[in-house]
């Protein structure tokens, strides 16, 4: 895949990043404040439905910074963000600010609080363990590749 046509798809998917429809609460909110501050961006979390235009706006420096990335490191985050949801998440595994498994519990924070509440159902449990067990492939594979 060519790099420019990924950060064009990365670009445009970041204002209805999961990361930014979270509920309000502590750990949320200072992930949206470590990626204001690693990418010099201003990102809020989203009241409703609706994309924030404050949000829209940050999309030139989401776009230095991936621009700045190497070609691996964008499919990283591509294909990382492609099974979070979320881009923002993505650039923070890559930059080692998060791990997979908190980045993993942040993007399915809302489903996780559901089965705390409501019990779990098998066939989640499965999806959700499917998509944890990519996101570690990933996350190894990024760290073979950018050993050697």
């Amino acid at each position: 895949m060519q790099k420019d046509w990924l950060i064009k798809q990365l670009v445009s998917f970041v204002p209805t990043d999961t990361l930014l429809y979270l509920p309000r609460d502590e750990v949320v909110e200072k992930t949206i404040c470590a990626v204001n501050y690693l990418l010099g961006t201003v990102y809020v979390l989203s009241d409703g439905i609706d994309v924030s235009k404050h949000n829209l706006q940050q999309g030139q420096k989401i776009e230095q910074y991936l621009l700045g990335l190497s070609a691996d490191e964008v499919v990283f985050v591509y294909q990382t963000g492609q099974e979070l949801h979320s881009v923002l998440l993505a650039i923070m595994v890559l930059e080692r600010q998060l791990d997979m498994q908190k980045a993993f519990e942040l993007a399915f924070y809302e489903e996780l609080k559901q089965q705390e509440k409501w019990g779990k159902v098998e066939e989640i449990i499965t999806r959700q363990k499917s998509v944890l067990l990519r996101l570690e492939q990933l996350d190894r594979l990024y760290d073979k590749r950018s050993v050697s």
